[in-house]
């Protein structure tokens, strides 16, 4: 049988080996390779996945995790993230809320991994930070600081865990925003630990120093407290605080302090050592104990009040401040309390009760309270505090103390079971030395109060005031008070006027003022306040410039007669001696004669001297204020029932609340205004004047909210009303006369931010034109101030004579008494902001727009018109009338722009033209507020005038140019400038002069 031959055996690929006897094999190989490459390469990447979180952008959001609600961004160089040992962020910056830089720091390394975190999460944490340096900006209202931590800090955790904390070399640069100054805190070393269970005391321990500083730890910082389940300091648990400094320069404090007392700016090295703490009960249900011990230390410390000037400072003196006190919930234990400065003095020591409930269950309270005498006495001396602090006691100019000092005196003893305390404030006598002359004062003040303390109830037995310049009495208990206060502002301005300088404001009337106090339940109190003031008077001292004649000022000399040409007396005159000393003497008394009419002419000259007058503000038969309040402990507010003002023309009603009393003092008011406006200008007619008409009565609703404790907007400023309050108002009338423009209906809606009342636009119809009208009253910074927005303020108002007279005649001297007015005119003002309460002394300039227009002159014409007759002859070298005519004549305006500014209480004007009799006049120069003139009137003559003489036609193209000074209302032509007039007129002037004075006398001789 033939052999079955064997099939072909299929090459490998390789020509090796056929694929048949390795396929099944390498299959198996595959598999497992691949499930062992996958399960590697996922466990590698479990391995590696920590490391490349750190390397990826989720870097920037590992801190999140321990701060979660972090509001700013958070930027992380790099970062170690592994899963054991310590994780490390390098180069970490935090951003604030506003984007700037909040914290920046070199290295944040915590000692635990991500396993230590999964498979121990309630272990301790520790946490080492390198370098940190934080930007810290401190208002008054907060800081970035705390507008970062606050979102974080409301942020629900699941789990707090303790941990410690190292930090190394940190820096702290902090910044007032009120005055910009910024101090560096550097070399700042801390550690301690934060325990939010409780189970153990969280300590932290803090040094400091500065470079400039001698001191190795110029402050330091130990506090030791245990927290509560939510992480929160317990005060029922043993805590502890101690500060210690050592020259520490009390300026680097400046943002600190300001957060507490915007304005003061102290320097100079403060020492202090300060330890206080408490310890538990003894016994359950009582309270801690509580302990204290300072001694505060000052030297060649110096301060800066606000307002006072910036390169003034006030040298304190050496300050020592010591005392040790206990207290356990009962009972109050001083064992010393000392104050001694240049000023004021204080001791104090002894024992008293705090708590009367408690003290009779503890033996050793009882014991205590039973032995209870606590003292406290001192003095201020008011000469030295009127040296060290001059700007707080606004003395007269030549005062200088001699004498006073105020006393203190405080005192608790056990009568009867109760606690009985005194306190007295007395006044010595008062002396001055005012100009030399000596000023005694003998028992200004005196206040008394006598209380005592009973189980759950507190009553006031006596409380009252002795003076003469206030009436002061009340009683009261556990859940009322009652007040009643009374004061004469004559007796207080004449009193206070020795010694205070109180020549520029003077006060008068009589206050009285009713006030109770009642508790409605525990958390609540209300308050009812009655005040009233009768025959109110506001006026102030002004300088006004009056007419007076100059002999009545001051006696005018009379210089003695002096004839240099005269003869020696002859013994035995002939006639011709006797001739010659006739006329000698004829010709002295002509001399006499001569000096009587100038010496008269001299005395009855009018001349303008100041002159101090009193100036009423305001005027107030009777005023009355009513207010009822009620203060809700638990909600931190004060409810406004009723808030209510009434006297005669307005009639004020409102109610709201302030929330947040121990925060930001939110106010929220609504209430309705009843005026009415002719009564209420009649109250302030002599600061406003009598060119203010309005007529207008109604009633209108107003609002203001916002806080009372908003910081300033800038530093250094010093706002009248808090920056934060916003509000809204409005008033209307029907007609009025403004300052000679009769006004139309006008509706005035006025809003309150920032400290600045703002009129929004109006448009007032007046006197055939409009007054365009945006003011804005600036409070926040200093004394308050008008703002008028630079453009058209008065727009084609009809020229009346009441506007001419009362205040376009400062700008247009023509005007002044002009009569028969007729035209137009508009007014553009530059932005402008005036002083309110003395607008006149403020800048401003603008433009006078006058339209084609005519009025009959008044006096400036007049004397113009009297030297211009002396040179310039009449139609047909007639009489000077035919020039002036039998009336005065008519003035034309052509359309023309004026400019004008008032800077040093004086209007000054550009060139304003206006034509008479053919005659084009200009005038330029200034007018004071007190109407005084200086300006230069310039004429050119007509070729009609000119041809009338011929010794006029060598003026042809000059310009006359005459200063005239005086008043308004009595214009004088500068005398000593009609010699250079009349060498502009020439001989041939002087000639027609003589000329026209010869006939003048002709014709009075001929006159029947």
């Amino acid at each position: 049988m033939p052999a079955t031959p064997h099939p072909a055996r299929p090459e490998s690929a390789t020509g090796d080996r056929p694929a048949t006897t390795s396929a099944v094999p390498r299959r198996r190989i595959s598999r497992r390779g691949t499930i062992a490459i996958c399960l590697t390469g996922f466990l590698g990447l479990v391995f590696l996945t920590p490391q490349l979180v750190a390397w990826s952008p989720l870097r920037h959001d590992l801190p999140r995790i321990r701060l979660p609600g972090y509001p700013g961004k958070i930027t992380v160089g790099s970062a170690w993230l592994w899963w054991w040992g310590s994780t490390e962020l390098h180069d970490v910056q935090f951003d604030g809320v506003d984007g700037a830089p909040l914290l920046t720091s070199r290295l944040i390394r915590e000692d635990h991994g991500i396993w230590a975190r999964l498979v121990r999460p309630d272990d301790p944490v520790g946490v080492q930070v390198e370098q940190p340096a934080v930007t810290l900006h401190l208002r008054s209202d907060g800081s970035n600081v705390e507008d970062a931590l606050t979102p974080v800090f409301k942020h629900p955790k699941q789990r707090r865990r303790a941990r410690t904390f190292e930090i190394f070399d940190a820096t702290i640069h902090a910044t007032d925003a009120q005055t910009g100054r910024t101090v560096e805190w550097n070399h700042i070393q801390a550690h301690g630990q934060l325990v939010p269970d409780g189970s153990r005391p969280s300590e932290v321990h803090l040094a400091a120093k500065l470079d400039d500083s001698s001191v190795a730890d110029c402050l330091q910082l130990d506090v030791t407290y245990t927290s509560t389940p939510h992480g929160l300091p317990n005060a029922a648990s043993p805590w502890n605080v101690a500060v210690r400094t050592n020259d520490l320069p009390v300026e680097t404090l400046t943002p600190l302090l300001h957060r507490a007392c915007p304005g003061l700016d102290l320097t100079g090295p403060v020492s202090a050592d300060i330890r206080v703490g408490s310890e538990p009960a003894k016994s359950a249900g009582q309270p801690p104990h509580f302990s204290g011990a300072w001694q505060v230390k000052t030297s060649d410390l110096k301060t800066a009040w606000p307002r006072q000037p910036s390169d003034e400072r006030t040298a304190l003196g050496q300050t020592e401040f010591s005392g040790k006190l206990s207290l356990d919930g009962a009972v109050c234990l001083v064992e010393t309390f000392d104050l001694k400065s240049p000023v004021c003095r204080l001791t104090g020591k002894g024992t008293f009760p705090v708590n009367h409930e408690t003290a009779s269950t503890s033996g050793d309270a009882s014991q205590a309270l039973a032995n209870a005498d606590f003292k406290l006495n001192g003095d201020i001396n008011l000469v030295a505090l009127c040296r060290t602090f001059p700007h707080l006691v606004p003395l007269r100019p030549g005062t200088e103390p001699t004498e006073g000092t105020v006393t203190i005196d405080v005192a608790s003893r056990i009568e009867g079971g109760k606690s009985k305390w005194h306190g007295k404030l007395g006044t010595s006598k008062l002396e001055a030395l005012v100009a030399g002359e000596r000023i005694a004062w003998d028992q200004p003040l005196n206040f008394n109060v006598d209380f005592h303390l009973e189980p759950g109830q507190l009553a006031i037995d006596r409380l009252e005031c002795e003076s003469d310049l206030v009436q002061l009495t009340g009683r009261g208990g556990n859940d009322f008070l009652h007040l009643e206060a009374g004061c004469d502002l004559d007796h207080v301005g004449s009193r206070l006027g020795q010694f205070v300088d109180t020549s520029h404001r003077e006060l008068h009337g009589k206050i009285g003022l009713v006030v109770d106090f009642k508790r409605e339940s525990p958390d609540i109190w209300g308050a009812e306040v009655k005040g009233t003031i009768d025959n109110l008077l506001i006026r102030r001292q002004a300088t006004t410039m009056v007419e007076r004649r100059a002999g009545d000022i001051h006696p005018i000399e009379r210089p003695p007669v002096v004839i240099p040409d005269r003869p020696p007396p002859i013994l035995a005159p002939g006639r011709r001696g006797m001739q010659a000393q006739r006329r000698a003497d004829r010709q002295m008394r002509r001399e006499d004669r001569r000096i009587d009419r100038e010496v008269r002419k001299q005395e009855n000259e009018v001349v303008l001297v100041p002159v101090q007058e009193w100036q009423s503000l305001w005027e107030e038969p009777h005023f009355e204020i009513t207010c009822r309040t009620r203060w809700l402990r638990e909600k931190d507010a004060l409810e406004i029932a009723e808030v209510a003002a009434r006297s005669e023309g307005i009639r004020v009603q409102g109610s709201g609340s302030i929330d947040e009393l121990t925060g930001a003092r939110r106010l929220g008011l609504n209430g309705e205004v009843d005026y009415d406006l002719p009564r209420l200008l009649e109250r302030v007619r002599n600061l406003v004047g009598p060119h203010v008409q309005i007529v207008g009565k109604d009633s209108r609703r107003f609002s203001i909210s916002g806080s009372l404790r908003s910081p300033a907007a800038t530093p250094d400023v010093h706002p009248l009303v808090p920056m934060g309050l916003a509000g809204s108002a409005s008033v209307g009338w029907q007609s009025g006369d403004l300052f000679g423009l009769a006004a139309g209906p006008a509706d005035l809606n006025f809003e309150l931010a920032q400290a600045i009342v703002a009129l929004q636009p109006t448009e007032v119809a007046v006197s055939g034109g409009k007054l365009n009208l945006a003011p804005r009253l600036l409070l926040d910074d200093g004394p308050p101030h008008v703002e008028i927005p630079a453009g058209r303020l008065v727009d084609g108002v009809a020229l009346t004579e009441e506007a001419c007279n009362t205040w376009l005649m400062f700008v247009a001297p023509i005007l002044a008494d002009a009569t028969r007015t007729e035209g137009q005119f508009s007014i553009d003002l530059d932005e402008t902001r005036l002083p309110l309460l003395d607008p006149l002394s403020g800048d401003l300039g603008g433009k006078l727009f006058v339209a084609r227009g005519q009025v009959l002159p008044g006096p400036l014409l007049t004397e113009l018109g009297e030297i211009l007759g002396n040179f310039l002859p009449g139609e047909g070298g007639g009489p000077v009338r035919d020039w002036l005519g039998l009336d005065r004549p008519l003035v034309q305006f052509e359309k023309q722009a004026v400019d004008f500014e008032l800077h040093g209480r004086r209007i000054h004007h550009s060139s304003l033209e206006f034509r008479v009799r053919n005659i084009v006049v200009r005038t330029r120069g200034s007018v004071g507020v007190d109407q005084t003139l200086d300006i230069i009137a310039s004429i050119s003559l007509s070729d009609e005038i000119l041809k009338r003489s011929p010794f006029l036609s060598r003026l042809q193209g000059q310009v006359l140019e005459i200063p005239i000074s005086g008043t308004l209302r009595r214009p004088r032509i500068d005398r000593s400038a009609l010699g250079k007039l009349a060498q502009q007129f020439g001989p041939a002037a002087i000639e027609g002069i003589i000329s026209q004075g010869v006939q003048k006398l002709l014709d009075r001789r001929n006159a029947p």
